[in-house]
């Protein structure tokens, strides 16, 4: 599935111009078949289908900031006692993690609605086109019902698992595994002295710390890559049933 542009941007009022190279895919794969059966919708939307191992893996987020945020409780801890972080860098870690719970909650919402009625789009489509064949002014009633029955009412990508917490966690992992809340003297900078020989001046307690973080952060990354590429999916069931209506509809006017 090609992504353009970005999640959070995505503006379903702005379909008619989202679609156009959809449209044209669209079109190819209907072979001038402006009234498809059952099955060939289906087919045109399975891509687009979201599975229940989906659902299961975007539900892991929650148990995943369970354990990293007493994590984070036990950094800051340490931080008043001890000499070796970078406090600014500490705050910026919590504020990051807090971006992702309320944009998941918005986000699991939206996806178990879909999955509960995903597979009656193909159904709703072959409806509306059937009564194209009859009165062109009711099947544009119903196809104008089918979208916001697709995006719940109103999608909110800006609301949701997007680009802001793919990157911001994404970018902490991989800062966080190379040292990112630890302090480096001016002389450590200026010998460009590596992580590992900070990491050995570390207490026990402090490495573990350190490790549990470590393979937390790369967990919530991965789970959040995931939700991210679900999210794509929906964008792109919304665009396929808006382009299958469109060009199938077109040849009734």
């Amino acid at each position: 599935m090609v992504q353009k542009g970005t999640l959070e941007a995505f503006n379903v009022a702005k379909l008619v111009d989202l679609t156009i190279d959809e449209r044209r895919n669209v079109r190819k794969l209907l072979k001038k078949e402006r009234n498809p059966d059952l099955k060939e919708i289906q087919a045109l939307l399975k891509e687009f289908m979201i599975s229940d191992k989906e659902i299961v893996s975007a539900k892991n987020i929650p148990s995943i900031l369970e354990t990293i945020n007493p994590l984070i409780s036990w950094f800051i801890e340490d931080l008043n006692n001890s000499k070796v972080y970078e406090p600014l860098n500490v705050h910026r870690m919590t504020s990051v993690i807090k971006e992702v719970p309320e944009a998941f909650k918005n986000n699991i919402k939206e996806l178990e609605y879909l999955v509960s009625f995903q597979h009656a789009i193909a159904v709703a489509i072959k409806d509306v086109l059937q009564t194209a064949t009859i009165s062109i002014l009711d099947a544009e009633k119903k196809a104008s019902k089918l979208i916001p029955m697709i995006t719940n009412g109103e999608l909110k990508p800006y609301a949701m698992i997007n680009e802001v917490q793919q990157d911001h966690v994404g970018d902490l992992a991989k800062r966080f595994a190379n040292g990112y809340i630890y302090h480096w003297s001016i002389q450590d900078e200026l010998k460009k002295v590596p992580f590992e020989i900070i990491f050995e001046n570390l207490s026990d307690q402090q490495k573990r710390k350190f490790k549990q973080m470590c393979m937390f952060l790369n967990e919530l990354k991965d789970s959040i890559n995931s939700i991210y590429l679900t999210n794509w999916k929906q964008i792109g069931l919304i665009k396929r049933t808006y382009s299958i209506l469109h060009e199938c509809m077109k040849s009734y006017y």
